[in-house]
C-alpha cells in the first residue's frame, strides 16, 4: 500500500527521470516534499528549506523572490549545497514602504565661550517614501524622500541681547541613498550612503523685531551597522559632512558653518508582517562659520556654533 512518502519518492524519481530542470518548490511545500537523505540550506531570513539531492536544479520562490538551488552531490555526501545568485525578475526586485514619523526637534546656538544665545524646541512631523532594491542575495539599497513641517518655541535674544520669544516655522525636504552588505555576522550588514537635507526657518515679525527666513542645505555620508533578528532590529552609525550653508535672502548673505561628525540611531519593533515601529535619533553639529560682511545690513554676520538633536517615533507600512 502506498503511503506519502512512498508518493512523494515517485514524484522526486520520476522528475529525475524525466529529467525536469528549474522545478518551483513553493516556500509552504519546501520542507514537506522531500526524501529522508535530503540535504539542507539557509536562505536569506534564516528561513531554512529543504533540497532534494541529486542532478536536477530546483527553484524556490520566497518572497516574491526566486532563488535557485543546484542540490548537493549524488552520493549524499556532506558536501555543501551551492547556492548561486538568486533570479531576480525586476518587478518583484523592488518594494515600496511608506512612513508617518514624529519628531522632538531641539536645536541650540552657542557663543565663542559656549555660553547658550537661544533654544528652539517643538514638534515636527514627517511622510515619506522608502524603495528597497534588492541587488543580490547579499547586496541592497535603500533609497527615500521625505518632507516635513513644524512650529517650534524660541526662547532666545536679539542683536542687542534683549530677550525674545517667538515661533519658528520649519519646512524641509530631505533624501538619503543606503547601500546594505551582509558581512557574514549573525544578520549583521554594514552600511554605507549619502544624504542631502535642505529646510527653511521662518522668524516671524513681532512688535519689536523684524523676522526673517534662512534656508538650509546639507549634504553627509552616512556610515554604520544594522542588525535583524527576530521582530527587533537596530541600527548604529556616524555622519559624515560634505557640504553646508545657511542663506539668508533679506540680509543677501550666505555663511557656510563646517558640519562636524555627528551620530544617528534607530531601534525597531515589527508589530505585523509588513508593519514596523521604530524609535529614531538623528544629530547635527555645527562649528561657528566665518563673519561674512552683509550689503544690507552694513555689518559682518556669522552662523554661531549650532547643534540639533531629533528624537522620532516612526510607523512605517509595507505596500
Amino acid at each position: 500500500m502506498l503511503n506519502d512518502k512512498n508518493l512523494r519518492s515517485i514524484f522526486f524519481a520520476l522528475i529525475t527521470l524525466l529529467g525536469i530542470t528549474d522545478t518551483v518548490i513553493p516556500v509552504e511545500a519546501a520542507n514537506t516534499i522531500s526524501p529522508d537523505n535530503a540535504q539542507y540550506t539557509i536562505l536569506p531570513d534564516q528561513v531554512t528549506y529543504t533540497v532534494v539531492p541529486g542532478n536536477t536544479t530546483y527553484t524556490i520562490a520566497y518572497e516574491k523572490t526566486t532563488y535557485t538551488i543546484v542540490p548537493a552531490k549524488d552520493d549524499n555526501t556532506a558536501t555543501p549545497i551551492k547556492r548561486v545568485a538568486p533570479v531576480l525578475p525586476v518587478k518583484d526586485a523592488h518594494q515600496q514602504t511608506l512612513y508617518h514619523r514624529t519628531d522632538r526637534y531641539t536645536w541650540k546656538e552657542f557663543d565663542p565661550n559656549g555660553s547658550r544665545l537661544l533654544k528652539e524646541s517643538g514638534y515636527l512631523n514627517a511622510i515619506g517614501i522608502d524603495f528597497k532594491t534588492t541587488i543580490n542575495d547579499k547586496s541592497s539599497n535603500e533609497t527615500n524622500l521625505e518632507v516635513y513641517t513644524g512650529d517650534v518655541n524660541y526662547e532666545g535674544q536679539t542683536w542687542d541681547g534683549t530677550a525674545l520669544s517667538a515661533s519658528p516655522h520649519y519646512r524641509g525636504f530631505k533624501t538619503e541613498s543606503i547601500f546594505y552588505n551582509k558581512t557574514g555576522m549573525e544578520n549583521i550588514d554594514m552600511l554605507l550612503g549619502i544624504g542631502y537635507n535642505s529646510w527653511q526657518r521662518g522668524l516671524k515679525d513681532t512688535p519689536t523685531v523684524n523676522g526673517y527666513e534662512e534656508k538650509w542645505a546639507i549634504a553627509y555620508t552616512k556610515v554604520g551597522m544594522l542588525q535583524k533578528k527576530n521582530n527587533f532590529s537596530w541600527e548604529l552609525g556616524l555622519k559624515y559632512p560634505l557640504y553646508s550653508r545657511n542663506r539668508v535672502e533679506e540680509f543677501d548673505v550666505t555663511v557656510k558653518p563646517d558640519q562636524q561628525v555627528s551620530f544617528y540611531g534607530e531601534l525597531g519593533l515589527k508589530l505585523a508582517k509588513n508593519v514596523d515601529l521604530a524609535l529614531t535619533y538623528d544629530s547635527m553639529r555645527f562649528s561657528a562659520s566665518d563673519p561674512v560682511y552683509s550689503t544690507v545690513l552694513k555689518q559682518e554676520l556669522l552662523q554661531p556654533q549650532s547643534k540639533a538633536d531629533i528624537w522620532g517615533l516612526k510607523l512605517a507600512g509595507k505596500l
